[in-house]
């Protein structure tokens, strides 16, 4: 967010403010984290179905697929809120 903040404090005119990035609505920062929650979901289930990934070691001897199952579980707080937050 620190470049949105540089982006929104330059000297552009108004013609060019449209082309600046703009803030995202809470809906739609959702929308995009649940995308990257599904391409993580997708990368680490392909990962897992690989055929040098049969036994709980060859997980673990995984450094990508460790990173994505790292990703997911900071996930687990965030997607308990939103959960939550639907009921």
């Amino acid at each position: 967010t620190m470049m949105m903040h540089s982006q929104d404090s330059s000297s552009s005119s108004a013609a060019a403010a449209p082309a600046a990035k703009r803030t995202m609505t809470p809906d739609e920062k959702v929308n995009a984290d649940l995308a990257t929650l599904s391409d993580q979901i997708d990368a680490a289930r392909s990962l897992l179905s690989a055929p040098d990934c049969n036994t709980s070691s060859d997980v673990d001897a995984n450094e990508t697929l460790l990173v994505y199952v790292g990703f997911l579980e900071a996930c687990v707080p965030r997607m308990e809120q939103l959960v939550e937050g639907a009921l």
